[in-house]
């Protein structure tokens, strides 16, 4: 029995190829098969391998744009064309928008299917703007999905899931390490990895550079068509963060974040209903509450506006439930959203200028509560007072829970000059630096990010402005800045906000010495000693309820951390407590207003350096300003 081979297609494009499905390329006159045309995706002419014995004449096609210079460029893009691996130049029509449904856009029965070209449009209106030539030129040109070498990817990836996973469990070892990965959340996990790597490194810096301008590229060309991917790819570039933030642009994370929390509204993230029957919901919302977290913090550094409101979405708070595996990081992340919820309210209020007498709940219950409900697991000092082991997420959580109780003491006193040298801000700035001596012991600086300058400026401001009583305490003092001053300048190699802080620091450092100068020839007519003022701001119990060992530290009247000033304020407040002893510190007369006078308000750093900035050229060596005993 014999059996007739058909004559089989010399011209079929990708699509039909992989689904191995008829293909009428080779008659179409637009260069389009009918399958590419009704689900309007980009119709790409697949080059074949076997040669044919017997030839049939066939009707001429017309020549294409994609048939000649771009052949050879495809062939450097080879697994695009793979029958197991999607087009990556076909159009996203596994995304569908969301419509709110008071819309007059909003029809549930829409066909998302785009139907015919129309005349004078593109034909796929998702590929990123680029014809298919356009888009093959520019990768082939930049190389932008070529990823690093298998070693040092591995090492990157490690670098991530190290010392980053606690951050963003969004991204999985699975996502990235397994066969077909996406290239474009490779390269953004290997973009976090690199700087983590120590900034001394000759190639630091230009490695982490060439890898985020090749997502920048990959995101432009819409590489990616899962915009899931797109979204956590966005959510990583938070981290990169090279240029001064007095400079307009679109790289930071404050452009980041406002790209991925626009783009999470479009996919209907803000929507609860919109997780159900997801079979990643857990990641999602893990994901979505990043990015307030992002959008919250962004807006206190920065006194910007907020991308989002609390009242703008109605997704449920993180729970354990969101976790397959409820262990420290879990718990840490869940912490750490909280805890940048209430920065959120400490920035709004703070644009509203909201007084504290019309505050329903203060900030500062908002972080009594939140230290009282901060799970044994992320405690930094026991019961007894007494410093845990060293973890570093946990310590990283802590110096913004600091920098918090800083910033509110700010707000509620904003009225009273003596806020910065309140006691509640002389201890979280002894705590803030005591921390980052830990993490400047052990050498890990690297593993900061960007906001971590904004924290360092935030400490400093009480020790600036504090005038000890003694010696002793003015050395603690000193020393206190200086770490803090070694670890801006460490940073200053990889975060462009670094500077900025650099500078604000320098300049308030002149004017407490021309103050104390001024002082001292008895110019103001002020005693040669300084002011000295009843701190009545911070209560007790309230003392207590933000500092938990501060009970312990008064019992025993000494912190444990060989540090005076909190040793001081650990006896004052013992005597405070057992016999009505108010608490008096000495202070500069000029001290600010408030932290965001300090921090150059109203846009903290944007408005202060709007004329006069110091270019790269300025010397940031901030030892040469303040000894460091200790580092």
């Amino acid at each position: 029995m014999s059996t007739v081979m058909k004559n089989r297609a010399r011209l079929v494009c990708v699509q039909c190829h992989g689904r191995k499905i008829k293909c009428d390329l080779e008659e179409s006159a637009d260069n389009t098969c009918a399958y590419c045309r009704r689900h309007s995706i980009t119709c790409i002419r697949r080059e074949g391998v076997r040669k044919r014995s017997t030839t049939t004449q066939r009707r001429p096609r017309k020549p294409s744009l994609t048939d000649s210079s771009s052949t050879d460029l495809r062939a450097d893009i080879s697994y695009a064309f793979s029958e197991g691996t999607p087009d990556i130049f076909a159009g996203n029509t596994d995304n569908p928008a969301y419509i709110g449904g008071h819309s007059v856009l909003q029809d549930g029965d829409y066909d998302h299917r785009m139907g015919p070209p129309t005349p004078g449009l593109p034909a796929n209106p998702v590929a990123g703007g680029f014809t298919a030539s356009v888009r093959l030129s520019i990768l082939n040109a930049t190389h932008a999905h070529t990823l690093p070498k298998p070693a040092l990817r591995q090492a990157l990836f490690d670098a991530f899931f190290t010392n980053l996973s606690y951050c963003f469990p969004i991204v999985g070892r699975a996502d990235v390490e397994s066969p077909g990965s996406s290239v474009l959340l490779q390269q953004a996990v290997c973009l976090a990895g690199s700087l983590m790597r120590q900034p001394n490194l000759p190639d630091s810096f230009p490695r982490a550079q060439a890898i985020y301008e090749k997502i920048k590229i990959l995101i432009c060309v819409n590489f990616e068509p899962n915009m899931l991917t797109v979204l956590k790819t966005l959510s990583l570039l938070t981290l990169w963060s090279p240029n001064p933030s007095h400079i307009v642009s679109l790289d930071g994370p404050w452009h980041a974040t406002g790209s991925a929390v626009r783009l999470a509204v479009q996919m209907g993230m803000h929507k609860n209903s919109t997780y159900a029957g997801k079979s990643d919901r857990t990641c999602r919302r893990r994901l979505w509450w990043l990015l307030f977290a992002s959008d919250c913090v962004l807006a206190l550094i920065y006194g910007r506006l907020p991308a989002l409101k609390r009242d703008d979405f109605d997704v449920l708070p993180l729970s354990e439930e969101d976790f397959d595996v409820v262990d420290m990081q879990a718990r840490h992340f869940i912490a750490d959203i909280s805890l940048a919820r209430i920065m959120g309210e400490l920035a709004h209020k703070v644009s509203r200028n909201i007084s504290p007498t019309q505050e329903e709940t203060p900030i500062a219950d908002l972080l009594t509560d939140w230290m009282a409900d901060l799970h044994p697991d992320l405690q930094l000092y026991d019961k007894n007072g007494h410093r845990t082991a060293y973890q570093f997420p946990i310590v990283e959580l802590h110096i913004q829970y600091f920098g918090a109780v800083i910033l509110s003491q700010a707000m509620s006193c904003r009225f009273s000059k003596q806020w910065a040298c309140s006691a509640a801000c002389l201890i979280a700035a002894n705590c803030i630096a005591g921390l980052y001596e830990e993490i400047l012991y052990r050498e890990q600086v690297c593993l900061l990010i960007t906001m971590h300058s904004f924290w360092c400026l935030t400490a400093a401001i009480p020790l600036l402005y504090y005038k000890p009583d003694n010696e002793e305490m003015e050395a603690q003092r000193k020393e206190s800045l200086g770490v803090l001053c070694s670890v801006i300048e460490q940073l200053n190699h990889r975060f462009g906000i670094a500077k900025t802080v650099a500078k604000k620091i320098k300049l308030l450092q002149r004017e407490r010495e021309d103050i104390l100068a001024q002082k001292d020839a008895g110019l103001d007519g002020n005693a040669l000693s300084g002011d000295s003022i009843v701190l009545q701001n911070t209560p007790p119990h309230q003392l207590t309820a933000l500092f938990p060992q501060l009970q312990a530290w008064a019992v025993r009247r000494e912190s444990g951390h060989q540090n005076s000033i909190l040793d001081a304020i650990s006896r004052t407040h013992f005597d405070n407590e057992t016999h009505e002893v108010e608490m008096t510190v000495q202070w500069i007369s000029e001290a600010p207003i408030s932290a965001f006078d300090a921090l150059g308000a109203p846009g903290f750093m944007d408005d202060f350096f709007s004329t006069g900035y110091l270019g790269d050229e300025m010397d940031f060596e901030l030892e040469a300003m303040v000894p460091i005993n200790s580092v």
